[in-house]
């Protein structure tokens, strides 16, 4: 339990902190960090996207997700947005 309230607050501090990030921009970056807990097994989750705002209304994301390894098997994703 006290693992996950140091990963919350780690995670939730930064936020107090945060500005407005302008979104419409060429181009933006960010990094997520996260904790998974599935059954019997939990891991510490990563990912990063990258994304350009074509238009103000317009833009194009991908980014990578790792769930880490539950189960004996290793869990990652990839995607790709429009927004």
């Amino acid at each position: 339990m006290q693992k996950r309230n140091l990963l919350f607050a780690l995670l939730v501090a930064p936020l107090l902190f945060a500005s407005n990030a302008k979104a419409d921009g060429l181009i933006y970056a960010g990094a997520n960090l996260a904790y998974a807990d599935v059954g019997s097994s939990d891991s510490t989750a990563f990912g990063f996207h990258l994304g350009t705002g074509l238009i103000p209304f317009i833009g194009v994301e991908a980014g990578y997700w790792d769930f880490g390894e539950m189960d004996r098997a290793d869990y990652s994703s990839y995607y790709l947005a429009a927004k």
